[in-house]
């Protein structure tokens, strides 16, 4: 007996003989869940299965679509942000109703702007440098972005990563970092590479020395000053050098890693700064100041109908019962008038 083969449920008879019936449709690849520019994407390829569950090849004509309509446009083999929203795009086989949808989230980045650790930013020639960026959308922050980095002219920072440079030529370069449309740009300054230090002390701290011509570096116990080191290289400011701070006599004067010095007894002691194998150094003179003695070890402040209470902290301010006078204002306020209260200047 001739046996006959014949299409079943999983094929359909056509002009040219069996075809394969779709069953299911999948991405090959998940398309992106988010969009942040307006800029074309390629629409995803798609696998069609049989019943069998064989992938139906050549595959068949799949028609795209988005809704709502507004935020995402299918224009011929693209996708195309329009504004955003949240939309669902959807691949169906021609002529069937065997379909999969993507749900798609579109936010537009209308702002980029690039940071720099430093203020203004710079590097010195040799080193590397570490930007990041931020975007915005309508005045708010987007997590997750992944701009485009590059910088002019060419030559004077290498990319080496995401954000990531390589100063190699000193001079002035401009850091651009893309997200779609939407463009930030950074100026940075490559300097050489540093070969001189300097301690600034803030001018109202500054007092005439018995040297002639020069000034020393004057504060008062109790009170906090801020100094910086000024960094150069053949004469150049260098941006961005990491100092180490050390006080010779701490129980003097105790100076923190970001070179805020406050002075503790009175006295003389020498602040040094070094970044890599460059130091310098400055004298601080500690003049007496208020050291507030309280007979209890706390203050209290009322806010919105409470008490709260803190340790007494003295600045070099003057006298008064603000705590009690006060109650109402501001803890850093009240503090800074009544820190005598309970000492002598």
């Amino acid at each position: 007996m001739r046996r006959v083969w014949s299409c079943v449920t999983a094929l359909v008879i056509s002009s040219t003989g069996c075809k394969p019936t779709p069953e299911t449709i999948n991405f090959r690849e998940a398309p992106p869940g988010r969009l942040f520019s307006t800029d074309a994407l390629a629409l995803p390829e798609l696998v069609v299965h049989a019943a069998n569950g064989e992938a139906i090849s050549p595959t068949p004509t799949i028609d795209f679509s988005a809704d709502p309509p507004g935020v995402l446009l299918v224009q011929g083999r693209d996708l195309v942000a329009l504004r955003s929203g949240e939309a669902v795009l959807r691949a169906t086989v021609r002529g069937t109703s065997v379909s999969t949808s993507h749900s798609v989230k579109v936010t537009l980045v209308d702002q980029v702007k690039v940071r720099c650790k430093n203020d203004p930013c710079g590097v010195e020639l040799g080193s590397s440098l570490e930007l990041s960026v931020e975007a915005l959308s309508g005045g708010k922050p987007i997590e997750d972005i992944k701009a485009v980095w590059s910088s002019l002219p060419t030559g004077k920072l290498k990319l080496t990563g995401p954000g990531m440079f390589l100063a190699a030529s000193a001079g002035l370069a401009t850091v651009q970092a893309s997200v779609g449309q939407a463009k930030g740009q950074l100026e940075v300054a490559i300097s050489p590479p540093l070969d001189a230090l300097r301690i600034a002390c803030p001018e109202p701290n500054l007092k005439d020395s018995k040297k002639v011509g020069e000034r020393e570096c004057h504060t008062k116990q109790a009170q906090q000053i801020s100094l910086s080191a000024v960094a150069t290289g053949g004469g150049s400011p260098v941006y961005g050098a990491k100092v180490e701070w050390v006080s010779d006599d701490p129980s003097v004067a105790f100076v923190n890693p970001e070179g805020l010095l406050r002075g503790l007894a009175v006295g003389r002691t020498t602040v040094s700064a070094k970044s890599g194998k460059v130091s310098t150094s400055l004298e601080v003179f500690v003049d007496k100041g208020c050291l507030g003695k309280p007979t209890y070890g706390v203050v209290q402040v009322l806010r919105n109908g409470e008490y709260e209470y803190y340790d007494l902290v003295c600045t070099d301010s003057a006298p008064g019962h603000c705590i009690e006078a006060h109650p109402e204002m501001e803890l850093d306020a009240a503090l800074e008038f009544c820190c005598c209260q309970f000492g002598e200047r």
